[in-house]
Parts: structure tokens; C-alpha cells; sequence
């Protein structure tokens, strides 16, 4: 730094110089001069430390008063209260006490240095007001969530500008920065338009926001009116330089800034020149000079100023102009703070916090928590560049920050991203896998990019993204900026896409295919969700059912009973299972179970009925009807890290069951008479099972590796190149180049989900959400075979009967109002899709609540009545159960015998 300001011409001992620097950077930052009034009679305010909290959270006091705070925490928890500005800081174990008398008026942040989401502010008068406290901004940690109540608008709690001052929330389209210290905020949500709600909306969706790293330094300096001559010339002019690329933050606005803000800050810089020359720092003035001529350019861009953008001067040449500065700013600098609150008042289920993608050597990445979670959560991030995460029990919840350097053009995606999938840990963030993470995020998070098809019309599908500049880097690690990330991804993707009117299957199914449209929102819930019944007779939406009664909240996964008289139905994002009638859709009843159920099987034989807890650890098996519960089969010993099962598999006897542990990378192979269970390795994050209807394998889709681990249950039964072996992996991403998209034969396919087996046990089927198309798989090789087309958000996968002999497979999209249907008939080569349609209701759907938003979209799990699977499609043939008598006899052939 020495060597930089010689090199500018600083004269340290010139107190003048030092005076009128300072003063313009009083000029620059926008300082007011203070009106001093008679400080009003001092007080004594006690702030209480408990639950992970500051109660309350905010205090505001006249000047003099002495605000003491006592740690309360009953589980030895140690805190401390440390001010933001580093004038004060007290450890304290539970018991202890710590005072401060605030003698100046103004607005003091301070948190806990143990629990960086823990934060509080002092707000310290001279009017005479009396002191006031507000509530705190988060709900105290809690077990249990309510199993209904209505969730209040979504809002973040306001930010704060640097030095502690209050900051409103930016309305609605305008850029949103947390700097430095200044936390961003998300809230998890049960809401579709921000499952990570960030209190805002930036380009179109609640789950992103931008924060600045703490570079320009202007809201540290401690400067005010009248003291202007104790400022360090070396650190003040250090100050400026760095500030003077970031535009913005030199005003330290009251309400976050503007692209119009930069006209003020333009003005200013033409009269900076002048005063640089007077000052003896006349070299500076060039690289001023073409700053304000970059902001000017900026100011008269119409796309840039119809975003309602913060935008930062554009231009690669910009970053050579600042390489220099930037090396400056190695020491000391400041993290972001990101925190992530999961409570009762926006959501009633259990949550976690993963790492997806993350600037490479970032400090504490991979960030995760042992398990799924309420309370607050908190993170700190060093390095500039693009962070997603995601919830590992809800996958699809997704939210990222971008952390902003303030003196580089466009808004920072790092240099070098790691991605938590195929241990990819130094990925360019100029890459054919990083831009199409980041367009399936804002297809994923901005609900108007949702893909509307119609039956009867051709349809156009137009998603919009960000109209903001993106620095990226290539692999040699140089700079290249995206003027214009909306026209890049369009060009990239081939958008706007033509949609001809959807064709329905010419021939007919067998029954019912039940569809949760997870997303469906009614009039007389506060939750989402509902279920769709589709007449496969003639491909007709007959039935939605909401069960407005109990506030259905996020139906996801069904099944049915050997008599198929009740549907079964789990709430994801609550704590039961609802059972209704399948005829009426009446609800029958709703038995409470443990956190975030997922998914639902019977068992073969028994009946009973097997509930996985996808927020928790265990299997849940009711007897028949869920009537009672039987016994709870945990999946991980007490005391450690819980597997978060998801979507299971049974044998068609009922005797054993498999589950996907999303939380420990393993599968399980459960005896459900004994419930012991044996674990198998599996790739990272598995999600999902099949099993061969002999049962002497399964299939698990490992969400994150975009691969299939086949294991068998007994003795070797997977294909490897003609001989038989215990476990495969089969890679559906064969040859694909993460940097230049490169691919090899058949394609690409990535986040698998669903994959059942068909139940003549010849095709395995893998529903890719990631890259919109449905994985083939010859279960007779275990090779990959080819790709069908699928829509946004492919889900879910089950089987059903074709009329007259041999099998369907519908697809269920979460971002498309459509179903589609595969014809797997003739086998895995001859796969092909039959038709498709929309899953909107008609005129003659029967309802229990009437449809107000989101109408088709969600599709998730998938039931087929009668259930066509060996094992229980002969139980439901012998009970008589609705639709079995239009089946032929090789339909109902036991397990591995079937040859339709």
C-alpha cells in the first residue's frame, strides 16, 4: 500500500491536503450535517440473550442511557455482544451480564461473534423520545411446527447500511445489496414463489440476492462534521481509491440505491479532477475522469435503466484499469453475512441449508448441517462470486447470493466455482454446466417462467432472466463479461420456444392416474397443492382435491389400498398422512406423523401401510386404512446423523422395503418383520428407488452425481458387460465435457428423481429434472439406451396398465401443467412417447375448493389405481378393486413372469 501512494504522490504531512480529502469524502459518501439537540433523561435497557436471539432485538434509547445485556441460555450455550464497529466486545457465559452506556446519538449494530446470524441494534436518540423496543425479528427455535395456521406475507426483516443505520426494503424489481456485515436475509418459505424468500424480488424471483463486498470503506472512517483533521491522509485517500469503481456505496444511502442514483455521483466526480490537481494527486484524475465518462454510459443505456438495476460501470477494460487497486485489497477485508431463518410463521416443515455451488477455496464451504432443521441458520462468505444452496430435504428450494467485488464491471460469478455434484471442484465460471445451473435456477424460482402448454392451441414458451452485465472467467482464468444475461441465454437456449397444441395417447389406459399438482393453489387454503385424478378411460381431468378442511399443504407422493377404496396421501411439507376416499375425494381421516413425510407404499399381503419421514430418520408403518400406528423403524442409531430417507421401494411380497438416505450417500435394505436393515453405498444424494419385480435388484437415483447405482438384494444380479456382480453404477452423463457442454452417445442427463421399473421388469425409466428428459434403461444389460423428451422440472415417474395388454409410464412435470405419457410396451429400445396433456381442470372436473393460481403446475408424485405392479396387481385382482377387471391375464402375472 506504501509503494501505491508514493507512486500516487502523497504528501502525509500536508494537514490541508488531509482537510479537504477529507472533506470530499464526506462530499462523496453524502453526509448530512448533524443537528445536535439536548439529550433527553438517560435510562436502563436489559436485552435478554435466549433461544439464539437478542430479546428484543432492537432498542432504541436516549443519548446516555446504559443498555445491559445478561446471557439467559438454560443448555450452556456461550454468547457474546460484540458492536460492529469494534468499540466494544464481552464474552458471556450463561449467568453473565454485560453494560454499555451509549453517549452519542446515532445507530449502533452489534452480534454474537460465536452465532454471526445473531444480531441486534441500539437505536440512541438526542430528541428526548422515550425508549421503545420491538420484537425480534425471528421466532425462537422450535421442535414442532403447527400442523395448520396461515402463513403471513412473506417479508425480510430491513437491513443495515454501513455504520448501523436503518435501511428500508427496496420495492419491488430493485437491486437489493447486503454489504458487508450487513446480513442478506432469506426466510424458507412454504410458498411457491419463494421457497428462500429473500423480502424482495430481484429479476423476477424472491430466492436471489446481491451483496457487496465491504471494499470502498467509506462507512468506517468515523468521520464527522467538524473532526475532519484526525483523519490518517495514507488511510483516507486508500479509502477513496478503493470506493471510487463502486459508485453506489459512496453515497451510504437511506434506501438502497439506484441506477438514477449514479447521476449524483456523476456530477460529483466532474469536480473531483480539479480538487485531485489541487491536492497534488493529480494522477488519479485520469482514472476519475474515466469513471465518470463509464457511469455516463451506463446512465444513458435504456435496457440498464429499465431494469431498475444498481449497475456498475461496464467494460473488461475496466478491470485491467483496476487490477492494481483491487491487489490493494487483500488485507483485512470484510465477509458477507448470510442468514436463513426456518420458522413456524412461514413454513411447517423441517429444512436444511446445503452448499450446491460456491466460489472455489471459499472459506467454510461445503456448507450443511447434520440435519434437518428449525431455527436460524448463518454463513459467511469471502470471496466474490455465485453461491446457490439448497434444501436437501426439498431439493427443488433453491436460493444463491451473489457476492458482488466492487471493482469489477457486471455483477461477479468468481472466477472458479466448485459444484457439489461429480466432485467438480474447480469448474470456470464461464462453463457450459455453471450457465445451465444458473438458467435452470431462474426457470426454477421466477414462477412466470413456468412452461404453459395448451391442448387445443399452439403455445409460446418466452422465460425472461436477468437484463444485468455478468463478469465471468474461461479456464485460463481471464476476464469475459455478458453484456446482457437475458440475450445470452436466449441465445444459448434457443428461446423463445414454439409449442405446437399438446396430442393425447390414441389408445387408452386402464383405470385412474392419480398426479399431486403440488403447486395448485385454492381459494379457501393458505397452502398449496393439490391431487388430480385423470380418467385414462379418455384422458379427462375428473377430480382436483385440495381438502381445504385441514389446509392441505404440499401433497407430494400417494398410494392406494388392495381394495383401491382410499387414496393415501403424505404432506411434504407438514407432519401427516391424509387418507381420502377414492371415488368422492372426501377426506376420511389424517393421521399425524413425523417431520416432512415424503412418500407412501402398502405392503403386499399385510396391507399395512409404510410411511417414510423425509425430515427425519424413520419408516412409519400403519396398519391397514392408517388407522394405528404399528411400529416406527429407525435408519440411523440415536445420537447421530439422521438418513433422511425419501422415496422408497417394496418387494413384491411386502418383506422388504429399500430407501434412499439423501443425508448419508447409502441405501438401506430393510427386513420389515424384523426391521434390521443392511446399508449399501450409493452415489451422492440418492433420491429415489426401483426394484426389478423379481426383486433380486434396485435402482438408485443419486440426484447430484446424475447417475444409477443398481445393486442387488441377494446374490449378484447386475449386468456388467456380460457378467453378473453385486453393484454397477451406470453413468447418465456418458462423455459430457462440464466446460464446453461436449456430450457423448445417447445425451445428457442430470438430477435424476424418479425411476421405477416397468412391471414387466424390462425398462427402467429416470426422470431428469435438470435436463427435461427421461433416461431409457435396458435392465436386461444396465446400459443406458437413449432419452425421451420430458418438460421443466421432470418429476414423476409410475406405471399403469394399457388397455388391451402392456404398460404406460406418465411423467409428471413440477414446472409444466402437462403429463406426459411413454409407451414401454415393446420394450426399452422401442420406448417411445404415446401423447401428452394438460392437467388444468375442465369444465366438468369435480372440486372441493375452487382453483386461483398456479393452475396445473406441480406435478409430482404419481399413482396409478389399479396399482400394475407384480405383487399388487394380483392382491388388488383378487379383491375386486375398480379397473381390474378390464385387465388381461398376463397383466397379473406374478412377479418376473410378465410378458404382455
Amino acid at each position: 500500500m506504501a509503494k501505491m501512494l508514493r507512486g500516487l504522490g502523497v504528501a502525509r504531512d500536508v494537514r490541508t491536503r488531509v482537510a479537504a480529502l477529507a472533506s470530499l469524502v464526506l462530499l462523496l459518501a453524502g453526509l448530512t450535517s448533524v443537528a445536535f439537540l439536548s439529550p433527553a433523561s438517560a435510562v436502563t435497557v436489559s436485552v435478554s440473550i435466549k433461544n439464539l436471539s437478542f430479546n428484543p432485538a432492537s432498542v432504541s434509547i436516549p443519548t446516555g442511557s446504559t443498555v445491559v445485556w445478561s446471557n439467559d441460555e438454560t443448555d450452556g450455550t456461550v454468547h457474546s455482544v460484540t458492536a460492529d464497529d469494534g468499540s466494544f466486545t464481552q464474552d458471556l457465559k450463561p449467568g453473565d451480564t454485560f453494560s454499555w452506556t451509549f453517549d452519542k446519538a446515532g445507530s449502533f449494530g452489534y452480534h454474537c461473534r460465536f452465532h454471526p446470524f445473531m444480531t441486534g441494534v441500539i437505536t440512541v436518540t438526542g430528541d428526548g423520545a422515550p425508549p421503545s423496543t420491538e420484537p425480534p425479528t425471528s421466532a425462537p427455535p422450535t421442535t414442532s411446527p403447527p400442523t395448520t395456521g396461515t402463513v403471513p406475507p412473506s417479508t425480510a426483516p430491513p437491513t443495515t447500511a454501513p455504520g448501523g443505520s436503518s435501511t428500508t426494503t427496496a420495492p419491488t424489481g430493485a437491486f437489493v445489496a447486503g454489504v458487508g456485515p450487513i446480513a442478506a436475509h432469506f426466510n424458507l418459505t412454504d410458498n411457491n414463489d419463494g421457497w428462500f424468500d429473500s423480502g424482495t424480488s430481484l429479476f423476477g424471483t424472491k430466492s436471489l440476492a446481491v451483496a457487496e463486498l465491504p471494499r470502498a470503506g467509506l462507512g468506517t472512517l468515523g468521520v464527522t462534521p467538524g473532526d475532519v483533521t484526525s483523519l490518517d491522509a495514507g488511510k483516507a485517500l486508500a479509502d477513496l481509491v478503493k470506493g471510487l469503481p463502486n459508485v453506489p456505496l459512496l453515497q451510504v444511502p437511506t434506501v438502497p440505491p439506484t441506477l438514477s442514483s449514479l447521476g449524483t455521483v456523476a456530477d460529483a466526480l466532474s469536480t473531483l479532477s480539479p480538487q485531485l490537481q489541487g491536492l497534488g494527486l493529480g494522477g488519479l484524475a485520469p482514472q476519475v475522469d474515466q469513471i465518470q465518462a463509464q457511469i455516463k454510459t451506463v446512465l444513458l443505456d435504456p435496457v440498464a435503466a429499465a431494469a431498475g438495476l444498481n449497475t456498475f460501470p461496464v467494460g473488461v477494460d475496466l478491470v485491467k484499469n483496476l487490477t492494481e487497486l483491487a491487489s490493494q485489497l487483500q488485507d483485512g477485508e470484510l465477509p458477507v453475512n448470510v442468514n436463513f431463518h426456518i420458522g413456524p410463521e412461514y413454513t411447517q416443515a423441517n429444512h436444511m441449508v446445503s452448499s450446491l455451488i460456491w466460489p472455489s477455496g471459499a472459506a467454510g464451504f461445503p456448507y450443511d448441517q447434520q440435519g434437518a432443521t428449525i431455527g436460524d441458520l448463518g454463513v459467511q462468505l469471502t470471496k466474490p462470486g455465485l453461491y446457490a444452496f439448497q434444501c436437501k430435504i426439498h431439493p427443488y428450494m433453491l436460493g444463491a447470493v451473489v457476492v458482488d467485488d466492487p471493482l469489477t464491471p457486471g455483477l461477479d460469478f468468481g472466477k472458479s466455482l466448485t459444484v457439489n455434484t461429480r466432485n467438480l471442484e474447480s469448474v470456470p465460471s464461464q462453463s457450459d454446466l455453471i450457465f445451465k445451473l444458473v438458467h435452470t435456477f431462474f426457470k426454477i424460482t421466477v414462477p412466470t417462467n413456468w412452461d404453459h402448454f395448451s391442448d387445443t392451441q399452439a403455445t409460446t414458451w418466452n422465460p425472461q432472466y436477468p437484463i444485468a452485465p455478468i463478469l465471468t472467467a474461461d479456464s485460463g482464468g481471464n476476464p469475459q463479461l455478458i453484456p446482457n444475461l437475458n440475450d445470452f441465454f436466449h441465445q444459448m437456449f434457443h428461446e423463445p420456444v414454439q409449442q405446437p397444441a399438446l396430442t393425447k395417447p390414441s389408445a387408452p389406459g386402464v383405470g385412474s392416474v392419480w398426479v399431486d399438482t403440488e403447486f395448485e393453489t385454492t381459494a379457501g387454503k393458505s397452502k398449496p397443492g393439490t391431487s388430480t385424478r385423470i380418467d385414462a378411460s379418455n384422458w379427462s381431468i375428473a377430480r382436483k382435491v385440495a381438502l381445504p378442511e385441514i389446509d392441505m399443504n404440499n401433497p407430494h407422493n400417494m398410494w392406494t389400498d388392495v381394495a383401491g377404496k382410499v387414496i393415501y396421501q403424505t404432506e411434504w411439507w407438514n407432519n401427516r398422512l391424509d387418507v381420502w376416499d377414492a371415488s368422492s375425494g372426501k377426506l376420511v381421516r389424517t393421521q399425524p406423523t413425523g417431520p416432512d413425510p415424503s412418500h407412501v407404499m402398502t405392503e403386499v399381503g399385510s396391507d399395512n401401510v409404510d410411511v417414510v419421514i423425509n425430515g427425519g430418520n424413520q419408516i412409519m408403518v400403519f396398519s391397514p386404512g392408517a388407522t394405528k400406528l404399528l411400529k416406527t423403524i429407525n435408519l440411523s442409531p440415536p445420537g447421530t446423523k439422521p438418513a433422511h430417507p425419501h422415496a422408497p421401494w417394496m418387494s413384491s411380497d411386502g418383506k422388504i422395503m429399500v430407501t434412499p438416505n439423501v443425508n448419508m450417500d447409502t441405501a438401506s435394505v430393510i427386513n420389515m418383520e424384523t426391521g434390521t436393515h443392511v446399508d449399501e453405498p450409493t452415489g451422492h444424494w440418492p433420491i429415489a428407488q426401483g426394484m426389478t419385480p423379481d426383486d433380486t435388484k434396485f435402482y438408485t437415483a443419486n440426484f447430484l452425481d446424475g447417475t444409477e447405482s443398481c445393486i442387488s438384494i441377494g446374490a449378484p444380479a447386475c449386468n456388467d458387460g456380460g457378467h453378473k456382480v453385486h453393484s454397477k453404477v451406470i453413468d447418465l452423463q456418458p462423455g459430457y465435457d462440464p466446460v464446453s457442454g461436449a456430450t457423448g452417445s445417447p445425451g445428457l442427463g442430470g438430477l435424476p428423481i424418479q425411476n421405477p421399473v416397468s412391471p414387466d421388469g424390462r425398462t427402467l425409466l429416470v426422470a431428469n429434472t435438470f435436463t427435461n428428459n427421461v433416461a431409457v434403461i435396458d435392465t436386461a444389460t444396465d446400459t443406458l439406451v437413449k432419452f425421451l423428451p420430458c418438460d421443466a422440472g421432470c418429476h414423476g415417474i409410475n406405471f399403469g396398465f394399457k388397455k388391451g395388454g402392456g404398460y404406460y409410464g406418465y411423467v409428471s412435470s413440477k414446472f409444466a401443467n402437462t403429463m406426459e405419457v411413454i409407451d414401454v410396451s415393446q420394450g426399452p429400445q422401442a420406448a417411445s412417447v404415446a401423447g401428452k396433456f394438460t392437467v388444468d381442470a375442465g369444465p366438468g372436473t369435480a372440486t372441493d375448493d375452487k382453483i386461483v393460481g398456479y393452475s396445473g403446475f406441480g406435478g409430482m408424485g404419481i399413482v396409478t389405481t389399479p396399482l400394475a405392479y407384480p405383487g399388487w396387481s394380483a392382491a388388488q385382482k383378487g379383491a375386486g378393486a375398480p379397473g381390474t377387471e378390464l385387465l388381461v391375464p398376463c397383466q397379473i402375472a406374478l412377479p418376473g413372469k410378465n410378458a404382455c
